[in-house]
């Protein structure tokens, strides 16, 4: 899919005035759900460096959930709605990661649930082999 800069923007923009800040992780770090907070809780747990909504560094105006500066680069997108706009906001995000071949881990409700199994398994092939989680 094609997506102009001004409409992913929009959207970024809309999403962020919408969703309030109005969790704080153990970190300090300000976050928009129970789910994000205890996604940070976990990075912060686990003693890994980590950003809370750092813009992503391609042309459109991009924010990623959680950013993740050390080994390999990686962005992590939790997709907690359903609903049909979102989903396109979705898809869109999707396809700058893709076209800018920036590392992605997404996550679900689902992950949440199994946080402490399932993040292991999708960061690990980003991480030194050295790094225990």
């Amino acid at each position: 899919m094609n997506y102009k800069s001004s409409e992913i923007e929009t959207e970024e923009n809309n999403f962020r005035s919408v969703y309030l800040i109005q969790f704080r992780a153990e970190d300090g770090h300000r976050v928009r759900s129970k789910a994000e907070q205890i996604i940070d809780n976990w990075l912060y747990h686990k003693r890994i460096v980590h950003a809370y909504e750092r813009r992503v560094p391609i042309e459109e105006e991009v924010y990623c959930d959680f950013f993740i500066p050390i080994g390999k680069k990686v962005w992590i997108e939790f997709w907690g709605l359903e609903e049909e706009k979102y989903l396109k906001r979705k898809e869109q995000k999707r396809s700058f990661y893709l076209k800018n071949k920036l590392n992605l881990v997404e996550l679900t409700e689902k992950d949440i649930e199994n946080l402490e199994d399932v993040m292991p398994i999708k960061l690990r092939p980003f991480f030194s082999t050295l790094f225990s989680f």
